[in-house]
């Protein structure tokens, strides 16, 4: 058996440590990453210490079997990790996260060879795939061709999209990793507006402070929505909303109605107790309309609360979405990214409480303001940022990372998308939601519905 896996980052390590724990032995397995940050991907190569993962250790394991596999791992390690002085979670640095994806990797390839596995790591990127008889034969941007009877895609989200076409402005920052580089040479006395109020955002913020910035910075985005507040962890088990039921949908059906998901969702939350579905409303609908600083003060003092709503939102969304999002048709899937996309990330993808609280303390001081209503970003000589009919003098741009949605990553990454995930995992737009360490990933060869290995489809 050939294996080509497309993409050497987080997810391609969470597959191949998959086979790790399967009875396959003597095949081939290629590896295709031309970035130099094998296995870390671009989120978690080395940066900045106040760079730091938004999800506890428990919850980004690379085994979706044993969710306490990265929490040993950061026990062994000699760099002790302090817990969140709000909620009592460790949220490590980046960096240390890639170090484990790293050794995960590495172990989980050893073990291979040890079995009469063929490893190989290809520097180059996949250009193309075309059928081949009843296999795949993959293409490199270096000529070569590969044939492997299943190709399992790893691409992640790609770099950032230039959506204000500032491309070569001076003082504009397109892609903001690592921090410990991008934001080395700006004044610290200079003026700062970040593009983006995501978890991104909220990134390039901590580092600039991080490395001394005394200057004004503005965050501003459409939506003006920060990322919320991750509450204390508490042990809760799914009941309805689980990944098992809608990936057992995803292997039968074909579409799945927005409105069967907000009724499954509903039956999750009355399970909790009538409590739970008024909870979610109310956050739905201060999303809106509550001032960011407002918002953040109270999502703080509520750290600690008892309320299990949020706490089953934040669970079952990014557990189950890239399952589902496929089967959604493609106008509900539009309809989510336009009018529900940043809700979505800013409840379900929420920020430690510590980098909470140092929003709330630099907004309090004045140093940090938030601003909606962006639509447009106008390069000029006093190089102007134009916001409604209103324009703020600023003197850098730091551009934050968009989600998956607008992604910019290479154009022939959805071709490869397209030809490895068939005509159904192709359909619409993509999830705006990033597969976490420890979900399913499918491979798959060119037909209408993918294929996955019979070895890893009950792992």
């Amino acid at each position: 058996m050939e294996i080509g896996v497309v993409g050497g980052g987080a997810s391609a390590v969470c597959f191949i440590d998959a086979l790790t724990r399967t009875d396959l032995r003597d095949g081939g397995l290629t590896v295709y990453e031309p970035s130099p940050y094998l296995w870390r991907g671009r989120p978690f190569q080395p940066d900045l210490e106040s760079v730091r993962v938004n999800a506890p250790p428990i919850e980004m394991s690379v085994r979706a079997d044993e969710p306490d596999h990265f929490e040993r791992w950061l026990g062994a390690q000699p760099k002790v990790v302090d817990p969140d002085p709000f909620n009592g979670a460790l949220f490590p640095t980046r960096a240390q996260y890639g170090e484990y994806l790293v050794e995960s990797a590495e172990a989980a390839i050893a073990e291979l060879r040890r079995r009469g596995w063929r490893v190989e790591i290809v520097r180059s990127p996949v250009t193309a795939v075309r059928p081949a008889r009843d296999r795949l034969a993959l293409r490199t941007a270096h000529g070569r061709c590969h044939v492997v009877d299943y190709g399992v895609l790893c691409i992640g989200g790609g770099r950032p999209q230039d959506a204000y076409r500032l491309a070569g402005t001076r003082g504009f920052v397109a892609d903001p990793y690592p921090l410990r580089l991008t934001l080395a040479g700006i004044d610290p006395a200079a003026p700062v507006a970040v593009i983006g109020c995501g978890l991104t955002a909220v990134d390039v913020v901590l580092g600039l402070i991080w490395q001394g910035h005394t200057g004004p910075i503005r965050m501003v985005s459409r939506s003006g929505v920060l990322p919320g507040v991750r509450q204390r962890p508490i042990t809760y088990e799914l009941r309805h909303f689980t990944p098992d039921v809608l990936r057992r949908w995803a292997a039968t059906r074909d579409r799945v109605s927005l409105a069967e998901l907000v009724s499954l969702m509903r039956r999750e939350l009355a399970e909790a107790g009538p409590a739970a579905e008024a909870e979610v409303r109310r956050e739905l609908a201060a999303v809106a309309t509550e001032p960011p600083l407002e918002r953040l003060r109270r999502h703080l003092s509520e750290v600690n609360s008892s309320a299990i709503g949020m706490r089953i939102l934040q669970r079952a969304v990014p557990d189950t979405g890239p399952d589902v999002w496929p089967l959604l048709s493609h106008q509900e899937q539009e309809h989510i990214l336009r009018h529900h996309y940043r809700t979505l990330m800013s409840l379900c993808c929420p920020m430690p409480p510590e980098s909470a609280a140092t929003l709330v303390t630099l907004m309090e001081s004045g140093q940090l303001t938030v601003h909606s209503g962006l639509t447009s970003v106008t390069p000029s000589p006093t190089r102007r940022l134009r916001r409604h009919r209103r324009r703020h003098d600023l003197r850098r741009y730091v551009r934050r990372q968009r989600g998956q949605r607008r992604g910019a990553s290479d154009p022939a990454d959805g071709a490869v998308a397209g030809a490895l995930l068939g005509e159904r995992g192709h359909r619409g737009p993509p999830p705006p939601w990033r597969s976490a360490p420890g979900t399913r990933h499918q491979p798959a060869r060119p037909a209408p519905r993918p294929r996955p290995l019979p070895a890893l489809r009950h792992r």
